[in-house]
């Protein structure tokens, strides 16, 4: 037999090979990011892509901006706030937002300014800024859901809250559906609007805290607190829990991530679990994992799956999805 004819056997033979291999077994790799790099913060809270492929990563200590070769900080001499910074957006006109505990900023050319969040007070949760097709920015704070509208003509933001009579105004995330659909966590329970008017989609039970919500590309939305996980599936009419044979709890603000095959990216205590629609892979420091606290993850536009750990800095996921190495 040649090699030509003995080839696609031999490819046939390790592909069994590698089912055959327990989970635990499998291993990843990572490219780490850090102070030699111009990170000068190894406590990542937020990632996000901008419309030019900058990477910008906010941290316990200031916000940085990636270009692929090397980290530029923003900080209070760019109108930046001091300090943790809670939350990254980027609206349909470009505009960046920023917050803190304190207070809310937005790119303006090369500078940030502060946002006047009257009749708000401040901005809350990783998951505190949305923003829909038409351009309006709503803001999580613990008054209510703040509706941001650019004024005609001007670079200037005016905002209104929307009526919450009847839902608890204390809102903890933000989130627009692909349908246009605007959802938010409300205290206990999960919101929706009708025009500027919240409605209650979801009867909070437990004290659970809706902290992030996510939708896949068939259309089902998740929401997650620091210890559920649910779910509405698409056309379905109520939330139903989402359940792992390993707990999925995290100790900080919860977030999520879709990647382009649509599974769901949880980072959990002890690392990170995936969700495939119908079972569970769990990564930890034994697959590779170079922390057990992810604090945020995001996928960027290419596909690449890019990880911020409390302590270790930003880490991409080499080859995510193509390939895996065995012991």
């Amino acid at each position: 037999m040649d090699r030509q004819a003995r080839t696609p056997w031999l490819r046939i033979g390790w592909s069994l090979l590698c089912l055959m291999l327990p989970a635990a077994a499998q291993r990843y790799n990572f490219q780490t990011f850090g102070f030699d790099d111009g990170l000068k913060n190894l406590a990542i809270e937020r990632i996000l892509q901008d419309r030019e492929g900058f990477l910008w990563v906010a941290t316990q200590n200031g916000l940085f901006r990636f270009d692929g070769h090397r980290f530029t900080e923003f900080g209070p001499k760019e109108g930046v706030p001091a300090g943790w910074l809670v939350s990254l957006h980027q609206s349909p006109d470009g505009t960046l937002w920023v917050s803190n505990a304190d207070n809310v900023v937005r790119s303006e050319g090369n500078r940030f300014v502060k946002v006047d969040l009257s009749p708000a007070k401040r901005a809350r949760g990783a998951q505190a800024f949305a923003s829909d097709q038409s351009g309006r920015v709503y803001i999580a704070t613990k008054d209510g859901l703040l509706i941001m509208k650019k004024t005609p003509g001007s670079s200037e933001w005016k905002g209104s809250l929307a009526d919450m009579a009847g839902v608890d105004p204390r809102t903890m995330s933000a989130f627009v559906r692909r349908n246009g659909e605007v959802v938010f966590g409300c205290g206990q329970s999960i919101c929706a609007l009708d025009g500027e008017k919240a409605r209650e989609i979801h009867q909070g039970k437990t004290l659970d805290a809706w902290r992030f919500l996510l939708e896949d590309p068939a259309g089902n939305l998740y929401a997650r607190s620091q210890g559920r996980l649910i779910t509405l599936k698409a056309g379905a009419g109520k939330f139903v829990e989402l359940r792992s044979e390993r707990p999925l709890q995290t100790p900080i603000d919860p977030q999520m991530e879709i990647d382009l095959k649509g599974r769901l990216l949880v980072p959990v205590a002890g690392g990170l679990a995936i969700y495939d629609g119908s079972d569970w892979r769990f990564v930890s420091k034994r697959q590779g994992l170079l922390s057990t606290s992810v604090s945020t993850i995001y996928r960027d536009r290419e596909g690449a799956v890019w990880m911020g750990m409390t302590g270790r800095g930003l880490a991409r996921w080499i080859g995510y999805g193509e390939w895996e190495t065995y012991l």
